[in-house]
């Protein structure tokens, strides 16, 4: 009957050894995907800060070319809306122009919401996502909007002012 007892003591032992080893396992595993999901999520919004000041860059030039008097306003903005058009970039992801009072000024996936007035789309949760993002560039010049897309993904926009918070950029 010792022996028995000593045995199964042996076995709980060894059994509890190993569901602790497991359980560490586990734990450090789950933290390591955590600081790299951490590391991932920063680097696109780095990514996405870098696409949109390279954007304002372009914005920047052509605005000064009308300053300098070497192109009309309609032509810089046309080319400004052709250049920043083509910027797309990742797998669905692209650049889009709002004005202040909500129209799609440029949109490159779908270009019939172009000149359309925006003010009154709502996402998923019935969030004003538009408005959203035009007050936040008309309060701090740029800003980040959340909204629940239509994909039933929750959607991250940086957005940014352009002359002289005419226009906002939208990116993400």
């Amino acid at each position: 009957m010792e022996t028995t007892l000593r045995q199964l003591f042996v076995k709980t032992r060894l059994w509890a050894q190993i569901s602790a080893c497991f359980a560490v396992i586990l734990v450090i595993t789950f933290l390591m995907l955590n600081s790299l999901y951490s590391e991932l999520k920063q680097s696109k919004q780095l990514e996405t800060q870098h696409i949109v000041e390279t954007a304002h860059g372009i914005v920047s030039f052509y605005a000064e070319q009308v300053a300098s008097s070497k192109m009309t306003l309609e032509e810089a903005q046309t080319e400004a809306k052709q250049v920043i058009e083509a910027m797309g970039y990742a797998d669905d992801e692209y650049l889009f122009i709002l004005d202040i009072q909500h129209a799609m000024v440029m949109h490159p996936i779908k270009p019939s919401l172009n000149g359309i007035n925006s003010a009154a789309m709502k996402d998923l949760n019935g969030v004003y996502f538009i408005r959203e993002m035009v007050s936040t560039a008309a309060r701090f010049g740029e800003g980040s909007v959340q909204y629940m897309s239509l994909k039933h993904r929750i959607r991250h926009r940086l957005i940014k002012s352009l002359m002289q918070n005419s226009f906002l950029l939208g990116v993400g």
